[in-house]
């Protein structure tokens, strides 16, 4: 870890590339019971550390098998993603967050399963929390899991609340 300022930089790059924030990733990804052939949607994807654990789940000796929608508004974080990811034919990038799923296009049902990592401290009220998880149930057909790994100095600068 880098110091800034003095401090211990915490920034949001940094603390996602920490053994333990991504250890945390993979305990959860482990414990949705994600399958080969299973359509997943990643929202708030990031640099592409949830769809890494859950590619894992979809590999098989044929290859991967299934479907991964990474949805990131941050076009630079989706980018990152796109690049680190870019051996992966079977994967989609949109831009957009967990309010806006209901203006991507997707169907009933389209996803077996859905992720929400590290997203719930980015929105503005519980109006908004409620309106994205009715979002996700809509176009989730097995499970939905939501979890965040909060440090606040992992998001200063990323999130008016802690800006």
């Amino acid at each position: 870890m880098e110091m800034v300022d003095g401090a211990l930089d915490l920034s949001y790059d940094r603390f996602a590339e920490l053994p333990i924030a991504q250890e945390i990733v993979r305990y959860h990804i482990e414990r949705v019971g994600i399958r080969p052939g299973d359509a997943v949607l990643d929202v708030g994807a990031g640099t592409g550390d949830s769809a890494l654990a859950i590619l894992e789940h979809l590999k098989t000796n044929r290859g991967w098998e299934g479907r991964v929608v990474l949805v990131e508004p941050d076009v630079q974080a989706l980018a990152t993603a796109r690049e680190r990811l870019r051996e992966c034919p079977m994967l989609e990038f949109r831009e957009g967050t967990a309010e806006n799923l209901n203006d991507l296009g997707f169907q009933d049902g389209e996803f077996t399963v859905s992720v929400l990592s590290n997203v719930i401290h980015y929105l503005e009220s519980a109006e908004a929390l409620e309106r994205s998880l009715a979002a996700l149930r809509r176009v989730t057909s097995r499970r939905l899991v939501a979890w965040s790994t909060f440090i606040k100095e992992a998001y200063v600068g990323k999130t008016s609340r802690f800006a």
